[in-house]
């Protein structure tokens, strides 16, 4: 096929004076471009080919406005008219050659998929409504940090939209609104000023994306949320995208994406208008539904889709933490969600590509020396030299050993190696007398009382813990036997420090010691979390009676009367760690009682993903949440995460008052399959297994059915 086409591109660079982003490195703006056809290379940036790029600067978007959020860029503002699109057709003047930039540029491969971009129509009407200026009522959302954070650059706004758009009030439509195929006819009412809103009926990250033709000039705002507040109003009003409209037709694109489920337009003018297409273009993972899970009780079934749509909203070609508010690639959150990828989306692109990208980090770029940034790609707050969180590298590395087992891919492990031990000789610089690590800087635990300066200092027990366990696993995985005697030493000072009290009802474990002249002391401060990572990193071994006092007398839904001088537990990350940790200890029945408890009540809110903390605040849509599903496919359902570097999966069911489930797992380039059905009556249990060819099963069955009749059918593919 032969035929003239033209591309153009759009380049946003963005840059504010105080340099903090979680998402963007906010260097100065580049394109990097190439178009082939038919094998031969046409244009391409940087070099000299058969045909040239032309440039010319786009002035219909404000840059003076507010921030998305704390952590990101400024909101969407424009100033249109309907010829301003005529540079995407190549039919606008003004135009110039680029400036090649001098400067090498490194490129990586990508191994990712490329994104999901699919139409999603906005059908669904929920109300029409009269918009005129008065004190906003109900629930408006979420706390806005940006001003508070951010103030230099809100200092030099001049005007702003968002406390407009905030100060509107609804009041009954007295308007018209006319459906038409594919969009609506609206002539706003007495106050000139109409609202229509819509629901997606799940929610979804993507680009807005408006035909629409106006008889007069018109201001519109797309306001979007993920849930209603109790007075059914837009969640977070203020998130706005605003298009100051000339008369005539336009097609109207966001430049950033979303997380909608509910979307408001706002129209402000004399005239009608008319919608011919409304809809949201996703931009997420493409979810083949390879990885799967379903099982007897719907409730359970909606918490693993759940799951997996709060995973799919949090993973591009980077693992992030919400898919709005931040879209940053934070540590610790990729540990959960990398599990979760592999399991549910039986993808390990993304994960190399995010490793890839930290472990390339220079060891003297950050202090303290030898540790990695928080996130990625973004720039931190703290300065232009600081990682932020310290504890985070130790995540990292916990994910780094998970991925060698899950991938096999042992010259990737040998590769980064110079820069592991860097980082341990960087982390061992602040082990002190007491042979623990002193003085941590940037401790982060849980979202609660355990980030508490006199919780985390001198020396932290739970970040000892897991550095010890950071050790333990590196030195497996690299054969290196000091590491893992150090790790194990750590663990050695720490049980001597913390010998576990007798009645631990009344005396819990302390989060933080001193040392002085030889002894140890405690502080006088302990949280749930602190425990959770404590028994998850391994620091008490097989000690049971404390374990079970952790188990039954702390979590969201503690099964005996809490201590009550211990801090609770937020969900990030601290409920997240108990879940895993109730698994590794076999409490099986208590992990899928608090999974239903915590998680359907979520769901119970409106948006279909599951929230950074307990209530519903900050962000709705957590990535770490996707591990829900791996502990639904792995320790209720049974099939374990496939290990390629030994191409073993274990299989140990533990099917609780399920009556059946079935699932899927991709290994190689086939999957592995598990179902089971329990007869209670006929003290029957029938379990099927289908491996690939070359694969082993490691079969543990279910120890609560010893006695039964265990009807058991492996097969291979």
């Amino acid at each position: 096929m032969t035929g003239h086409a033209a591309i153009a591109i759009e380049v946003a660079s963005y840059k504010v004076p105080d340099q903090y982003s979680n998402n963007i490195t906010l260097e100065q703006g580049v394109l990097l471009a190439e178009v082939w056809a038919g094998g031969v290379l046409l244009a391409a940036t940087g070099c000299e080919t058969p045909v040239q790029w032309r440039s010319r600067e786009l002035f219909y978007r404000a840059s003076q406005v507010e921030l998305l959020s704390h952590c990101r860029e400024i909101i969407e503002v424009y100033n249109l008219a309907p010829e301003d699109g005529a540079w995407r057709t190549a039919a606008a003047g003004d135009w110039c050659i680029p400036v090649v930039v001098e400067e090498s540029v490194r490129l990586l491969p990508r191994r990712a998929p490329m994104p999901e971009l699919c139409p999603i129509v906005f059908q669904k009407l929920v109300r029409a409504a009269d918009i005129s200026e008065g004190t906003p009522c109900g629930n408006r959302g979420r706390v806005n940090y940006a001003p508070l954070w951010r103030k230099i650059w809100y200092d030099a706004i001049d005007s702003q939209v968002v406390p407009d758009v905030s100060r509107d009030t609804e009041a009954g439509f007295t308007g018209e609104l006319i459906p038409l195929e594919g969009g609506w006819f609206v002539r706003p009412g007495k106050t000139k000023q109409a609202a229509i809103v819509w629901d997606l009926k799940q929610v979804a990250v993507g680009f807005f994306q408006v035909r629409i033709e106006l008889e007069q000039d018109t201001v519109i705002d797309l306001q979007h949320s993920d849930v209603l507040s109790a007075d059914g109003s837009l969640y977070e009003p203020a998130t706005v995208v605003r298009y100051n409209l000339k008369k005539g037709k336009h097609l109207l694109t966001s430049f950033e994406p979303y997380l909608v489920r509910y979307l408001k337009l706002v129209a402000r003018c004399e005239g009608a208008i008319k919608i011919t297409r409304i809809e949201l273009l996703t931009y997420w993972y493409p979810d083949r539904e390879i990885g799967s899970f379903t099982c007897s009780d719907p409730e359970t079934n909606r918490i693993y889709e759940a799951a997996r749509r709060t995973l799919q909203c949090n993973t591009l070609d980077i693992f992030m933490d919400c898919p709005e508010r931040e879209r940053g690639g934070w540590l610790c959150d990729s540990f959960w969600t990398a599990r979760a990828a592999w399991m549910m989306l039986g993808d390990l692109d993304v994960e190399k590509d995010f490793l890839e990208n930290f472990f390339l980090q220079q060891a003297d770029r950050y202090e303290p020396y030898g540790f990695f940034p928080e996130v990625y790609p973004g720039n931190s707050r703290y300065g232009k030299k600081s990682i932020g969180i310290t504890t985070w590298s130790f995540w990292l590395m916990l994910e780094l050993c998970e991925y060698y087992e899950r991938s096999g891919d042992a010259l990737f492990i040998q590769q980064i190696f110079p820069r592991v031990e860097q980082f341990v000789k960087g982390a061992n610089d602040f082990i002190g007398k007491s042979g623990l690590l002193e003085n941590l800087t940037g401790v982060f635990i849980d979202w609660s009382q355990s980030n508490y300066a006199e919780n985390t200092a001198p020396i932290s027990v739970p970040a000892n813990a897991l550095y010890a366990f950071t050790l333990c696993e590196l030195g497996r995985v690299y054969h290196r036997e000091d590491w893992s005697k150090q790790g194990e030493a750590i663990r050695g000072i720490l049980r001597q420090a913390l010998t576990p009290p007798q009645d631990f009802f009344f005396r819990a474990l302390p989060d933080a010691l001193v040392y002085n002249e030889g002894k140890f002391t405690s502080k006088q401060c302990s949280s749930e979390s602190a425990h959770f990572i404590d028994v998850w990193a391994g620091l008490f071994g097989t000690d049971t009676a404390l374990t079970e006092k952790v188990i039954q007398k702390m979590g969201s839904h503690p099964s005996e009367a809490r201590d009550l001088t211990i801090g609770l537990a937020d969900l990030f990350i601290g409920l997240i760690i108990r879940h895993d940790m109730l698994a590794k200890e076999g409490a099986y029945d208590v992990l899928l009682s608090e999974l239903r408890k915590l998680y359907l009540a979520q769901l119970q809110k409106g948006s279909g993903t599951f929230f950074e903390h307990l209530g519903m605040s900050d962000s709705n849509c957590h990535g770490m949440n996707g591990h829900a599903g791996v502990l639904l496919m792995r320790d209720i359902l049974g099939l374990g995460e496939p290990r390629r570097l030994n191409k073993t999966i274990r299989i140990a069911p533990h099917p609780s008052d399920l009556e059946w489930a079935s699932g899927t797992v991709r290994c190689d380039n086939r999957n592995a399959v598990l179902t089971w059905r329990v007869d209670r009556k006929g003290q029957n249990f029938y379990l099927d297994i289908t491996l690939p060819s070359g694969w082993t099963a490691d079969i543990d069955l279910p120890k609560e059915f010893k006695g039964w009749n265990i009807f058991m059918s492996e097969n291979r593919s």
